[in-house]
């Protein structure tokens, strides 16, 4: 999820069987990169949009 102000957040895994829970890296412009739990209502009500980027390759 992310937002258009610069700041980050990468999905890392669900932490609930319902999937209402998430562990994510978050970062910000001259910030550290940290690991936080958040949930992903609350993310979606402040305005955060879940984006996939499928050019990944291994």
């Amino acid at each position: 999820m992310n937002s258009a102000g610069g700041h980050v957040i990468l999905f890392v895994k669900w932490l609930d069987e319902d999937k209402k829970r998430a562990l994510f890296y978050e970062a910000a412009p001259y910030s550290k990169t940290r690991a936080v739990e958040h949930e992903t209502a609350r993310l979606s009500a402040s305005g955060f949009i879940p984006l996939r980027y499928r050019g990944i390759r291994e």
